[in-house]
């Protein structure tokens, strides 16, 4: 009877498989696009025609005794929307997260709250006391102008150098942005509505109004040309890309603002003068008040756009 040898059978020891390393933290996403332009928008347009609303309702209705009750209303209109615009800007810089955008929404947060505090000292102070009453309306104002410089810091303009021009540039525009909506805000709710004003007194208005609003008009031209240049790098880049085409549509809708005050201040208000129907006049007002708010939105997405940023 035959033998069959025993088979051996020798293990070998594999060698082991390296496992995949875990960070001690899982990386973050960064903010979405969508997420920037809904601050940005809600930012600029909330802030700008907020301060606006309560710059222009203590300089354009001053003296008006027929537009007090307006007054209060706008008073409350301006602080609704200045204090969402605080809380969208501090937002906005928890998406940028850097420390530099917290320090401008602070800013932003502290005019907000002193030109709150003093469009209500202006509505309880008796207007006989001269000295408290002329101090509210300036802390009304440097309130509003330090809300504004914050925001200036939050957009693109720091991206820009020279930094300081940049930004100075921007706070112009934004200031001037803020005049010029803000009247017009301020001419609208004059004007329509159950106890409008008389049309003497929303003539009185446009007058009071029209020199500022050229100006702020000739300022936002000039400092809008710098602060294009700077930031796309030359003129030969600045209507280039989607930044260029977003430009475009701004000027569009600036220039068809500029006709619906031109119309207004040359034609309509003459005419209504003559014929005392004032229709014309409010609706023209809503109108380019409308078309500045536009305006305002497509500024909010320029603000997230350029070249460095991208």
């Amino acid at each position: 009877m035959s033998t069959v040898p025993a088979a051996t059978f020798a293990l070998q020891s594999q060698p082991p498989v390296p496992l995949p390393s875990v960070p001690a933290s899982l990386p973050t996403l960064g903010p979405s696009e969508a997420q920037l332009n809904t601050a940005s928008i809600l930012a600029i347009a909330l802030v700008v025609f907020g301060a606006g609303l309560l710059v222009q309702r203590v300089w354009l209705l001053r003296g008006s005794t027929a537009g007090a009750p307006r007054g209060r209303a706008l008073a409350v209109g301006g602080i609704a929307c200045l204090a969402a615009g605080a809380a969208a800007a501090a937002w906005w810089a928890q998406l940028i997260d850097i420390s530099a955008a917290w320090t401008q929404a602070w800013w932003v947060m502290g005019g907000t709250a002193l030109a709150i505090a003093a469009t209500v000292a202006t509505v309880i102070i008796d207007p006989s006391k001269r000295t408290a009453d002329a101090l509210a309306r300036v802390a009304v104002g440097a309130g509003s102008v330090t809300a504004v410089v914050g925001l200036a810091w939050l957009g693109h303009a720091r991206t820009a150098d020279p930094v300081a021009l940049s930004v100075a540039s921007d706070v112009a525009h934004l200031i001037c942005a803020a005049v010029w909506i803000g009247g017009v805000g301020v001419v609208v709710a004059a004007s329509v509505g159950v106890g409008a004003l008389s049309g003497t007194a929303v003539i009185e208005l446009l007058r009071r109004f029209s020199a500022l609003a050229a100006v702020s008009v000739a300022v936002l031209g000039l400092t809008g040309v710098t602060l294009g240049i700077r930031i796309a790098g030359s003129l030969d880049q600045l209507f280039v890309g989607g930044r260029g085409t977003l430009l475009i549509a701004k000027l569009v809708l600036a220039w068809t603002a500029v006709v619906l005050a031109g119309a207004n201040g040359l034609v309509f208000a003459p005419k209504a003068r003559r014929s005392g129907r004032w229709g014309s006049v409010s609706r023209t007002a809503c109108a380019e008040l409308l078309v500045l708010l536009a305006v305002l939105v497509v500024a909010g997405l320029l603000s997230n756009e350029s070249p460095v940023m991208n």
